[in-house]
């Protein structure tokens, strides 16, 4: 099971930045007038970092003597970190999202953050790759 678990894992290596990418690299963020251009300077690096570090990931990943958990472990941080400062946004007065960006999904009655959605089927499928890794 271990190729297939490498297929999972590698989509969500490679999809983590390019949703990000999607998702930030336009007018509800990076060039989003309302954000002070420092903000914007420090979500472009952030974006571009992530695009790196997901090649390095692929690479790790793919090499002939892989490093699957390596790859796991550094594939669920910037999840995990997204939970956290999730959580944390009371801390630091923040909001997961702004009026000039992407609104919420709206799933009934009830507002869901998208990128919320996102990492929550980010760690079931991480999940699911290291399962499967090791059967």
């Amino acid at each position: 099971m271990h190729l297939p678990a490498k297929i999972v894992l590698s989509a969500v290596v490679i999809l983590q930045p390019v949703l990000m990418a999607v998702i930030e690299l336009n007018r509800t963020h990076a060039t989003n007038p309302f954000w002070p251009g420092h903000a914007r300077f420090h979500l472009v690096w952030q974006n571009l970092t992530a695009i790196l570090v997901a090649g390095a990931l692929i690479t790790l990943l793919w090499m002939r003597d892989e490093r699957f958990y390596l790859v796991a472990g550094f594939t669920l941080l910037p999840l995990i970190a997204f939970l956290l400062a999730n959580v944390a946004r009371p801390l630091y007065n923040g909001s997961m999202s702004d009026p000039n960006g992407v609104p919420p999904i709206r799933i009934g009655d009830r507002s869901v953050d998208g990128n919320t959605i996102a990492v929550i089927l980010g760690l079931i499928a991480t999940v699911t790759a290291i399962v499967l890794y090791n059967r």
